[in-house]
């Protein structure tokens, strides 16, 4: 699908980020995304407070832990549901969470001044501010597979990936430099659903450059923005692409010559003229999280069952919120006048794979 960006071959510099990072609204109006037939309706959110939930885990567990989540915010202002999307290291932070979660007060309002709910998504790591090195053994089956990449033995280099992969307590460094070279691979295989699933959380955050100790050079951050890029496109969500992208375009060191940009804007061409759009997704492992969230690019969806079983859906713009059963056999609409930012959260038997394909007008 559209051309190969360039795979991750060298290895990856060292540099940790700082704890209680949270993610950054992605504002997809901005890009002309999902515009809405009948103009938007407007929200305010009046005097919001999201103090940070103080989190502290067991020495015992990996040096970092990291948490993605989703809340949706009633009427009061008040949360009242939490859906854990990602979660790595101790299952600790979950309740500390949930009880954080009872100090907030957010009211969302239209217009007209009338009280609705709403949804948001936020990220956090708990851990040092610098993070531990790499260890040994995973540098050197890092190296040993980039020398097989070398020879053309990819089945070989995968297989020394996967074992070091599956290593206990690893920091978040061993992460991404193992999710760099092995995603590279998948991709190379054209296993896009694998390469976003291992990039995922090394990558969520990175671009953003906050706090990060030592801070990491721009070819770096390119190779991950590729890997990272080419893995979304692949899998058909094109909003994660295009955000990765954006992010990047505000550093001055990240994609100099425009290659990367010309390269996305030739896949959304493609993609763009398509009548339909497959989003491959899965629901993730209970250890993992609790569903499957991707940003709508379309207005219009529904969903193509592949193995195990869904059970419900929650659309979430700023308009509001539906929450309705998955149906294979019905197509849904986000309403005219909601968006332009819509997300997408689906729950069913941990393992299940699915698409949720996306119509044009």
């Amino acid at each position: 699908m559209g051309r190969k960006f360039a795979a991750l071959c060298a290895a990856l510099s060292l540099f940790g980020v700082s704890a209680h990072a949270m993610a950054k609204d992605f504002h997809p109006e901005e890009n002309g995304f999902l515009p809405c037939p009948s103009g938007c309706a407007k929200i305010t959110i009046k005097d919001p407070t999201w103090p940070l939930p103080a989190v502290r885990v067991d020495s015992r567990s990996p040096p970092d832990n990291y948490i993605r989540y989703r809340v949706i915010v009633g009427v009061d202002g008040k949360v009242k549901t939490l859906n854990i999307l990602r979660l790595v290291g101790s299952a600790e932070m979950v309740p500390q969470i949930k009880r954080g979660l009872l100090h907030w007060d957010a009211r969302a309002t239209t217009d007209n001044g009338t009280s609705i709910e709403f949804a948001d998504i936020l990220m956090e790591r708990y851990g040092p501010i610098i993070l531990g090195p790499i260890r040994k053994s995973l540098k050197d089956a890092g190296k040993q597979a980039q020398t097989l990449l070398m020879a053309d033995r990819r089945d070989e280099a995968e297989r020394i990936l996967i074992a070091a992969v599956k290593t206990s307590d690893q920091n978040s460094n061993e992460r991404l430099f193992l999710a760099g070279l092995l995603g590279s691979i998948e991709i190379g295989k054209g296993e896009f659903l694998a390469a976003a699933d291992l990039l995922d959380e090394p990558c969520d955050g990175l671009f953003e450059n906050a706090r990060i100790q030592p801070t990491p050079t721009g070819p770096i951050l390119e190779q991950m923005a590729s890997l990272r890029i080419q893995a979304a496109l692949g899998v058909g969500d094109v909003v994660t692409a295009l955000t990765v992208l954006k992010t990047i375009q505000k550093k001055g060191d990240v994609d100099t010559d425009g290659h990367l940009a010309a390269a996305v804007a030739n896949v959304r061409s493609d993609l763009d003229k398509a009548n339909v759009i497959p989003v491959q997704a899965v629901i993730p492992a209970q250890d993992v999280g609790d569903g499957f969230f991707f940003n709508l690019y379309r207005r219009h969806f529904d969903f193509h069952l592949l193995s195990g079983a869904l059970k419900d859906y929650s659309l979430s713009c700023p308009q509001g919120i539906i929450d309705k059963p998955v149906d294979e056999a019905v197509r849904h609409d986000v309403p005219d006048d909601w968006g332009a930012s819509c997300g997408l959260y689906v729950t069913g038997t941990p393992g299940t794979t699915f698409e949720v394909r996306e119509y044009k007008n």
